[in-house]
């Protein structure tokens, strides 16, 4: 199922930037954007049992919540994808 929504995303994004339309900004706890980008990606998690480590301090942003969103499903789905079954992916907040 979460592989699904990604797609939709990408389509979503893609269709966006064809149309060129303007990003929608919104003051976002960066924290609950990358919870939501987890949440989307726990398949993955699950299959290679990753374990997920995240550290720093939390800070706002002034973004597009599905944009930024994007962004840390590719991050982190790229991680998962060069992580060994039962490694660590760690999440550091600057």
């Amino acid at each position: 199922m979460a592989s699904g929504f990604i797609s939709r995303i990408y389509f979503t994004n893609f269709l966006e930037f064809a149309q060129f339309t303007p990003a929608k900004l919104n003051r976002l706890r960066i924290s609950e954007v990358i919870s939501e980008a987890l949440i989307d990606t726990m398949q993955e998690v699950t299959q290679k049992n990753i374990e997920i480590r995240r550290k720093g301090d939390d800070f706002f942003i002034l973004a597009d919540l599905y944009k930024l969103k994007s962004v840390f499903i590719n991050i982190l789905n790229n991680a998962y994808e060069i992580s060994s079954e039962g490694q660590r992916v760690e999440i550091v907040l600057h």
